[in-house]
């Protein structure tokens, strides 16, 4: 049902011009239908015909909601985009966003939606090389200034043992691993876990099945620590000592996505019981 939204959307894509409004919401709508931009067939088409948008831009730039939007779109897509795409997006938001070295992070309440949006775009586009990942999540966890909870969450992505879409060759090595969770450990500990952070610990040290990926065991005894002594989930916890797949809570915070207000999902057995 959603792809077939999406083809009509597709369709309508020259009717968005008719106002910011109108932009907004198709930018979403259309986002939404097709996330994660791949898994049902012809999604390949369909990604590539909002490619052909890349390069044109939202037509009402300057309106906060649809700058924000714009980036909403690309992230729930990321999936089905190509490296050489990822790349391009990758190289627009780094120029616009990551900070140089010695610069600080800009205070998380001046931070306008748009700017946030980006920077979960960026932390989506998980095909990118590990050497460009790690360069990313260095600076956010050696910036002076304390990281916002979209800079975790990024930090979460890119570093991630089990990547929601990308190969595994994108997977950033076990010792850079290593060295990034023990800045989050340290962090942690200095300015106080806060959800998106302990979130960060657990996907970094997550424990996958993959010798060279895994991190070694006294740095993910570290984690556990941490996330044990600040009451985490438990769903978390469980990442570090099983390499089973994730629950849908965990999908659901590395996808940084839920249903809109308003929709639920009900299982089969209770739609056949007349919940």
């Amino acid at each position: 049902m959603l792809r077939r939204l999406a083809d009509r959307l597709i369709d309508m894509a020259d009717r968005r011009n008719r106002s910011p409004r109108h932009e907004a919401r198709w930018l979403n709508l259309t986002g939404f239908c097709l996330r994660p931009g791949f898994g049902a067939p012809g999604d390949d088409w369909r990604v590539g015909e909002l490619w052909k948008l890349w390069h044109r831009g939202p037509v009402a730039a300057s309106q906060p909601q649809v700058a924000a939007e714009w980036w909403v779109l690309w992230r729930r897509i990321a999936g089905g985009l190509r490296l050489g795409q990822q790349q391009q997006i990758a190289g627009a938001l780094t120029r616009d966003i990551v900070p140089r070295p010695g610069e600080r992070l800009p205070p998380s309440r001046r931070t306008a939606q748009d700017q946030v949006e980006k920077w979960r775009c960026l932390g989506a586009l998980e095909r990118l090389p590990p050497e460009s990942k790690t360069r990313i999540a260095r600076t956010l966890l050696e910036a002076p200034g304390q990281p916002a909870d979209h800079h975790y969450w990024v930090v979460a992505r890119l570093g991630a043992r089990k990547l929601f879409h990308g190969p595994a060759d994108a997977v950033i090595p076990a010792d850079t691993a290593a060295a990034m969770l023990r800045r989050l450990v340290t962090r942690c500990r200095e300015e106080g876990p806060s959800r998106p952070a302990l979130f960060a610990v657990a996907s970094v040290a997550r424990l996958c099945g993959i010798r060279n990926l895994d991190i070694g065991d006294d740095d993910r005894r570290a984690a556990m620590q941490l996330l044990q002594s600040a009451q985490a989930p438990a769903e978390w916890c469980s990442l570090l000592t099983s390499a089973a797949e994730a629950g849908a809570e965990v999908t659901s915070q590395i996808v940084g996505d839920s249903l809109p207000l308003g929709l639920a999902v009900e299982r089969p057995d209770e739609s056949m019981n007349g919940s």
